[in-house]
């Protein structure tokens, strides 16, 4: 019997992410809405080239910054922020929840909140690294009024160079399944990788185009889950 309960409390965070994920792809096929949404920064160098594109275009995106990251550059998250942009937790220091103890995801969890939480609205969203969510978390979450904010395409940029996917087919995987929630990276690279860096910038000048030519709504994922409460 304890064997049972403690594998459902185990199993249960992954049934509320899937069932989540089906809900947000649904939503967006049928309204026609994007979400940029940027995971691990901010980078001093991707971020900012981000940020200047999409005020170029005047797009709102979420990033899902890392405490630490966010404490060595302030200023990029206060200008995130400044610009409309939605900052959100991706923990402090982007551990694995499901090979920690309890207790170490809820403190990854609390301490990357503390460290975004002047730039963060009344309702945080959290994504957890690797998609990987525990109870503890869960319910730490709810004692704090956050929201998950799971993702529902990820473009592959982390992937190397002669596996990751071309940007303009995945663009039109975007369009063919009516929008989404797309994952993307915006920390910087080391120097042999900046072509990723590159890539993330295609991805995102290539998608808000898309959505322009097809009427999709970019919008941050906190607009959107806000809509679909």
């Amino acid at each position: 019997m304890a064997f049972c309960v403690g594998a459902a409390l185990f199993y249960l965070p992954y049934v509320f992410r899937k069932v989540g994920e089906y809900r947000l792809q649904r939503y967006c096929r049928t309204h026609g809405i994007l979400v940029l949404s940027y995971d691990d920064g901010p980078g001093p160098r991707l971020t900012s080239q981000l940020l200047d594109l999409l005020a170029r275009d005047g797009v709102k995106a979420t990033f899902f910054f890392l405490g630490f990251r966010g404490r060595r550059h302030p200023q990029l998250v206060r200008r995130a922020s400044q610009e409309g942009h939605e900052i959100g937790v991706h923990g402090q220091r982007h551990l694995n929840a499901w090979r920690l103890s309890p207790w170490r995801g809820v403190a990854d969890l609390r301490e990357g909140h503390e460290s975004l939480a002047p730039e963060m609205s009344d309702a945080p969203i959290f994504r957890p690294p690797y998609g990987k969510l525990t109870i503890f978390q869960w319910l730490e979450m709810r004692r704090r009024g956050m929201r998950a904010g799971w993702w529902t395409i990820a473009l592959g940029d982390t992937c190397q160079k002669a596996v990751r996917p071309r940007v303009a087919a995945l663009v039109k995987g975007v369009e063919q399944m009516g929008g989404g929630i797309v994952l993307l990276h915006d920390y910087d690279r080391k120097a042999a990788l900046v072509d990723q860096e590159e890539y993330v910038l295609a991805a995102t000048r290539q998608l808000i185009e898309m959505a322009r030519h097809t009427g999709m709504e970019v919008l941050p994922l906190g607009v959107l889950l806000t809509r679909l409460a």
